[in-house]
């Protein structure tokens, strides 16, 4: 590769360096997300670290980051998936199990402990990556259980799995309608996987052509035009949120849109006042219009069908029955209606039992009724009737 292009991939990661260092100290938009995307960048500029350093002397004195880098490019895959998921599921916090997926990147590093450590790295640490690439048997003892030439194989494989992870819930998110996000999002999202499946392609072709002639792709390479394809795709990357910033702040984080107040108890129960008319819009991720017809949607179901009288009821059931995603019924509840689903699901059997239990207290007792309406025992009843009116139902009546 010529000089030119070993300069222009130098350029191309320090852009993206510079980018990840501003996601990392942001202190707008979802700070889970800023993390990963960094994650992914910053594991993009490792991968190229590594090209230069195989065919550039530039970074010959860092022998020992050959070693260490490999570790870091486990990364990118794994938060590539978290990323694509985290921003369709709006999630602030990554699941209980996540950082199992993080071991890859753990393990590699563990495995390249004794090159890392032993002595004659500095001074030929270059003619021994080659040699542990393709398997000289003198250096093989500078791994602990495997090769360097087999990392590079297993990162391909990892990288060509969580990519489909992430096609396939970017495809089941977009192809329900139920499922609705702007249209800068979902061209964000498409561009990020479609330049990160671009370039799983071309590391593809250069593990193949690393395997089969047993020299460098990229080393072939005589013309600067996939380096100046890199910075013009991370111009791009750059460029795209200052265009469309919801790319980046539309996930208010948390603290943030918990700013705008809504009230969450139901008041004026004997006028029938709906509380959820009184309910203040906030800004997130979610469009203006998709957050007024699901709130629409919501008081209209709730109180057409009335799930709420089936005592088994939960969110993953009601979300199927709104036809509306699970995060999405999350969000409305807990960020806009300001309260849990229990609680929103009991302050409708309260409300539904002090409109129509007056007209059937002969036929019921106040415990009977409250369990055909939904209410499992009588001390959760009781609790949510205090919760809601502020008294008993006996008090409640008797006023």
């Amino acid at each position: 590769m010529g000089p030119l292009a070993s300069e222009l991939i130098r350029i191309n990661s320090i852009l993206l360096l510079i980018y990840s260092v501003y996601l990392l100290m942001s202190t707008r938009g979802n700070p889970l997300l800023n993390r990963l995307l960094a994650a992914v960048f910053i594991s993009r500029v490792a991968l190229d670290f590594i090209t230069l350093i195989f065919i550039s002397n530039y970074f010959s004195f860092h022998s020992k980051l050959i070693f260490l880098i490999p570790s870091i490019t486990f990364l990118g895959p794994a938060c590539t998936f978290f990323y694509v998921r985290t921003y369709l599921g709006d999630e602030s916090k990554l699941h209980k199990w996540d950082w199992l997926h993080f071991l890859p990147s753990l393990l590699v590093f563990v495995n390249m402990l004794p090159a890392l450590l032993s002595s004659s790295i500095e001074a030929n640490g270059m003619a021994i990556a080659n040699s542990l690439i393709f398997g000289s048997s003198s250096n093989r003892n500078l791994t602990l259980f495997m090769p360097l030439k087999a990392q590079l194989f297993v990162r391909i494989i990892l990288t060509f799995l969580y990519f489909g992870f992430s096609w396939k819930i970017l495809i089941q998110h977009l192809s329900q309608k139920s499922h609705q996000i702007s249209w800068a999002i979902k061209y964000w999202l498409l561009f990020f996987l479609i330049v990160g499946s671009l370039l799983l392609i071309i590391a593809s072709i250069g593990m193949a052509h690393l395997f089969i002639t047993g020299s460098y792709f990229y080393t072939q390479l005589n013309r600067p035009m996939i380096a100046l394809i890199l910075i013009f795709l991370t111009i791009i990357y750059m460029l795209y949120p200052i265009w469309q910033p919801v790319v980046l702040y539309g996930n208010i984080s948390f603290p943030e849109i918990m700013a705008v107040k809504a009230n969450n108890e139901m008041k004026d129960m004997k006028s029938g006042v709906n509380t959820y008319e009184k309910v203040e819009r906030i800004a997130s991720f979610l469009p203006k219009e998709q957050i007024d017809n699901y709130i629409v949607h919501f008081g209209q179901f709730m109180e057409n069908k009335k799930p709420f009288l089936k005592s088994d009821l939960n969110l993953a059931l009601l979300a199927r029955q709104l036809e509306m995603p699970e995060h999405h019924l999350t969000y409305i509840l807990n960020h806009i209606l300001k309260q849990k689903f229990r609680d929103c699901i009991n302050g409708y059997r309260i409300h539904h039992f002090i409109k129509e239990y007056p007209a059937k207290s002969n036929e019921f007792t106040v415990d009977s009724f409250a369990l055909m309406i939904g209410f499992n025992t009588k001390k959760t009843f009781y609790s949510a009737f205090t919760k809601e009116t502020g008294q008993t139902p006996a008090a409640y009546f008797k006023s």
